[in-house]
């Protein structure tokens, strides 16, 4: 271990003596929980190159640019406190546009959130298989018990991993695949992330949550649930530990939209679905451009805040799709 950490110094040195810098954060889990979500960010996000990983110290160097001269070499290390686990990260100099820390710890605060809610990850396909093999593979039934398999669902049906839940969307629509909602998701957290930093700087205990698809579909198959198109339906979910929406605060928040420029075509609306209390809404957003139809349908359930959103360019296309809410429901454990 020592020798390891030794070279890895050695070659820090070597790229740059001057700038090498060391980065401290803190989570609030322990280093067995953080050091697969370090794993996996230099495995599988495509950034890295490693040229070193030692598990029983929890230590990995690794090398990232694309050029002879871009290439930097950097460090990870994972040391246990009373209850939580610090991240050591030492970096070379990245210049003026990289942000070489900034961007490796995104990533495993993107990896962490996927490995400690796997339901929010939508399945991959089977590799090679045909439009057609993929329609007729079994599929897990929603709630099921592990292995318990059902007939497959129509392809414009969600067929993620979120235990319970269902919803076809209107039919002859394209669904997003997989990679597509995995990209998307990246982006939004990506995005959400930047702009937490940017009005914390400095702050090393934020934890970041951003919402994630879970399903998105079009009629021409436009958008990656991140960037939407018209029209399109997507569902949406956000950890969620506080009380429901109750139907005064969706009503609240009618108002404040309405402050904003946007329409309220319907006013928030609460019903049940086997005992599953769902709250719908209606607006016009004129702010758009182009204006957009929208039909939100929010629920919470399993510790997390689902809400369907249908998006439409007219009054028409929001009818017709909105026909499709019906069909959205959580079933219990």
């Amino acid at each position: 271990m020592r020798r390891f950490a030794v070279m890895t110094m050695t070659l820090l040195i070597f790229v740059g003596p001057s700038f090498a810098k060391t980065h401290n954060e803190k989570y609030s889990v322990q280093c067995s929980v953080l050091w697969p979500a370090v794993k996996e960010t230099l495995r599988n996000s495509g950034y890295y190159g490693i040229l070193g990983i030692d598990n029983t110290e929890m230590t990995a160097s690794f090398v990232i640019g694309g050029t002879l001269g871009g290439k930097r070499i950097n460090s990870v290390v994972l040391n246990a406190k009373e209850n939580a686990c610090e991240m050591v990260v030492q970096t070379a100099f990245s210049g003026l546009v990289h942000d070489d820390y900034g961007d490796f710890k995104t990533r495993v605060n993107q990896s962490l959130f996927r490995l400690q809610h796997p339901q929010l990850s939508p399945p991959a396909k089977p590799e090679g298989a045909s439009n057609k093999e993929k329609l007729e593979t079994p599929v897990p039934a929603s709630g099921g018990a592990p292995g318990t398999m059902a007939t497959a669902l129509p392809a414009n049906s969600y067929e993620g991993d979120f235990p319970g839940l269902a919803y076809r969307a209107p039919q002859g629509w394209t669904t997003a695949t997989a990679e597509k909602l995995h990209q998307g998701n990246e982006a939004r957290l990506a995005r959400v992330t930047a702009g937490v930093v940017q009005q914390h700087p400095g702050d090393t205990s934020l934890h970041v949550i951003a919402p994630k698809a879970l399903f998105y579909a079009s009629p021409l198959g436009g958008g990656d649930g991140d960037q939407i198109s018209l029209p399109s339906v997507r569902i949406m979910a956000l950890e969620w530990s506080g009380e429901p929406p109750s139907l005064d605060t969706v009503e609240h928040d009618a108002e404040e939209k309405v402050k904003l420029g946007v329409t309220l075509l319907h006013p928030p609306t609460e019903y049940k679905v086997a005992g599953q209390v769902f709250i719908r809404a209606e607006y016009k957003d004129e702010r758009q451009k182009p204006q957009q139809w929208e039909c939100h349908v929010q629920t919470v359930a399993k510790g997390y805040l689902l809400t369907l959103e249908i998006y439409a360019g007219s009054e028409e296309e929001l009818l017709q799709a909105g026909s499709t809410v019906d069909s959205f429901s959580v079933s219990a454990p």
